[in-house]
């Protein structure tokens, strides 16, 4: 009996020994952090070293996640039609094929990487969203402190400019009163990242309980805010999409009254937060009231500023019906074509590609969004959110490229297919990878 329960605390203490789920995790925030924002620290793209990290990793561990050929097969056929377009237009455009390709199937053997790992150490979906949360938490921090401190946001903002060929009068016009923390896409996709994960820690609140998400909302919100107003349209679709959610899968009366009190107290703080942001910086303020001031003229059927630009660049331009259904193999984002140019993402991806690219492009986003949905509550309810993401993204910039949003689109697809959806209590997850 006495050497019974020998090997039982010896068992019980190898188990505690080799238990390195709290480093994975650890190592996996510091990865995603660089991965989701790719900070410019050096001359080439961060992301080739984090991908060289995860193909090294998941060669010497001899692993592979489920479901990765439909993805890599999509990017092959949207490849096949790009190159189609560059040969009727005579006009072979690698740095289009690099960021709308080649980038994204980079992503995706990242986000692969991760799930490998999480599926190692048993992490479940729930696992993996919380610590895309702290990545979020971990920029806010450092955009509040780059907001406090100009010499911080200077130091940030001279990475940048030494390693990429940014417009250094454009940062230095948009620095005056936003491009806040250490990222790469501070006006695009970094704040429409945060109002993701903002509606994802709210839902996760109701879902699965600790109060520390609903506590970690104000800094993303913030940290989103002071760098791109088009947070608050995710904010409120997501918002509804939350309590419609939560009233439709039946969770807690009492979390779901917890997470409306919450969210409304969150708007109150932002309210009170415009005091600490006009004392702080004017300029930003005066850019936030601007933007306040478009939407309530907006609403009364007027349209300023933004919603004035939206209403003539949402349209196309003067092309040919060629060009209409096969693009001109570029852009139109600052590089008019006809005297034209739009920053609309919809109106962009007919410019590449053409509404052939164009629809093969959105009809396999939204395939692989149902697919996931079919899953679980979790899995359907990132499906929903990354769906608005995707539609209101793409309206005022382009979103099917290399950015947060469409890393956080890989992930989870990967995560529906190798990692269990997650409880209050963590379930073991069976080691069924495929062999290389």
């Amino acid at each position: 009996m006495r050497k019974k329960d020998e090997q039982i605390t010896v068992q019980k203490f190898e188990q505690k020994r080799f238990d390195f789920s709290p480093l994975v995790k650890f190592w996996l925030i510091i990865y995603l952090f660089f991965l989701m924002y790719q900070p410019t620290i050096m001359p080439i793209n961060i992301l080739h070293v984090c991908t060289l990290i995860a193909c090294a990793l998941l060669l010497i561990k001899g692993v592979r996640p489920q479901g990765e050929r439909y993805f890599l097969y999509f990017y092959a056929v949207l490849f096949v039609l790009f190159a189609f377009t560059q040969a009727i237009n005579k006009d072979l455009n690698l740095v289009n094929i690099y960021g709308q390709i080649f980038t994204v199937v980079e992503l995706f053997l990242c986000a692969a990487y991760v799930i490998c790992e999480c599926k190692a150490h048993r992490f479940n979906v729930v696992d993996m969203l919380d610590m895309l949360i702290v990545v979020a938490l971990l920029q806010s921090v450092l955009a509040l402190f780059a907001f406090v401190d100009t010499d911080i946001q200077v130091k940030f903002l001279t990475l940048r400019l030494k390693n990429t060929d940014y417009n250094d009068v454009l940062m230095g016009h948009l620095a005056k009163h936003r491009m806040y923390g250490f990222c790469t896409s501070y006006t695009f996709a970094m704040p429409l990242f945060h109002g993701v994960m903002t509606i994802v820690a709210l839902y996760l609140y109701l879902a699965e309980g600790h109060i520390w998400r609903l506590a970690v909302t104000v800094p993303i919100v913030f940290a989103g805010l002071i760098n791109a107003r088009n947070i608050v349209t995710i904010l409120l679709v997501g918002f509804v999409i939350v309590v419609l959610f939560g009233i439709r899968a039946k969770y807690s009366w009492k979390r779901v009254i917890i997470t409306v009190v919450s969210a409304v107290l969150l708007f109150f703080v932002l309210i009170k937060g415009m005091e600490f942001i006009e004392k702080t910086n004017p300029k930003t303020y005066k850019w936030l009231m601007d933007g306040i001031e478009e939407i309530k003229m907006f609403l009364k059927g007027e349209n300023e500023g933004y919603f004035s630009y939206l209403a003539r660049k949402i349209k196309l331009g003067e092309i040919t019906d060629a060009e209409f259904m096969f693009g001109i193999g570029r852009f139109i984002m600052g590089n008019p074509y006809n005297g034209y140019e739009s920053d609309v993402g919809f109106v962009n991806y007919i410019y590449f590609g053409g509404i052939v690219y164009s629809w093969v492009l959105y009809a396999g986003i939204l395939s692989v969004l149902i697919f996931n949905a079919l899953k679980g509550k979790h899995s359907q309810f990132l499906s929903l959110i990354l769906l608005a993401a995707f539609v209101l993204g793409n309206i005022k910039g382009m979103v099917f490229g290399n950015n947060e949003i469409m890393t956080l689109f890989c992930l989870a697809h990967i995560a529906r297919l190798n990692l269990s959806e997650g409880s209050h209590e963590r379930e073991l997850v069976k080691r069924n990878y495929s062999r290389l």
